[in-house]
């Protein structure tokens, strides 16, 4: 079994990325954590074949993780998980010594598949970019322009993994409103779920 930390600082994704990871065989995530400084002192305590590291992150963020990972912990495979699959990002990721990039839009195949080549000692680096990125972005960022003051400022209340309780108490509106905003956002945005909403916000800056 292929013990896995997994570094996000947002926990909503680590819940939807723990959830798929869990269900394939022979690989499990046994620890999680939101930054670098915490993913360090896991690290101290617990046998990690496999390090899953956002890039983006407070304290330390992935890069920098990674490059220390990769100088004491040499025996730890790391892939970068990120949203970003810009030729700079790739060229940084490939120098300090990480086994994989995978871009978050990618799908569970995919993930599956970079898994098994870096746990199986492919060599080379691995590169796995969802093709429809760009497509997603553009189309994203038409659909945003027309949603609402109000649902934008809900959008960034749920990109911080607040309830619709939460939201409606903070906002001074009945659940009821806000969830009803939050079904037109997955309707105007096209997205499915409270993960894809939180991943929409990210991409496009959206935040309080």
């Amino acid at each position: 079994m292929t013990r896995i930390l997994l570094v996000d600082d947002h926990p909503i994704f680590r819940v939807g990325i723990k959830s798929l990871i869990n269900d394939l065989e022979n690989y499990s995530i046994v620890a999680e954590a939101a930054n670098g400084h915490a993913a360090l002192k896991i690290i101290e305590k617990e046998t990690i074949d496999l390090l899953i590291t956002d890039i983006h992150m407070p304290e330390l963020n992935g890069i920098e993780l990674t490059k220390m990972i990769r100088t004491k912990y040499p025996h730890i495979k790391v892939i970068v998980l990120t949203m970003d699959s810009g030729p700079n990002i790739i060229q940084t990721v490939a120098e300090i010594d990480a086994h994989a990039l995978i871009t978050k839009t990618n799908n569970l195949a995919k993930l599956r598949e970079l898994l098994d080549n870096v746990i199986n000692n492919e060599s080379t680096f691995q590169l796995s970019i969802s093709s429809t990125k760009t497509e997603e972005t553009n189309s994203l960022s038409e659909k945003l322009s027309n949603i609402t003051k109000r649902e934008k400022e809900i959008l960034a209340f749920i990109a911080t993994g607040m309830t619709d309780k939460q939201i409606a108490l903070l906002i001074h509106l009945s659940p009821y409103t806000v969830i009803t905003h939050r079904k037109n956002l997955l309707s105007k945005l096209g997205l499915n779920n409270k993960m894809e909403l939180t991943r929409c916000a990210i991409e496009n800056n959206i935040g309080h």
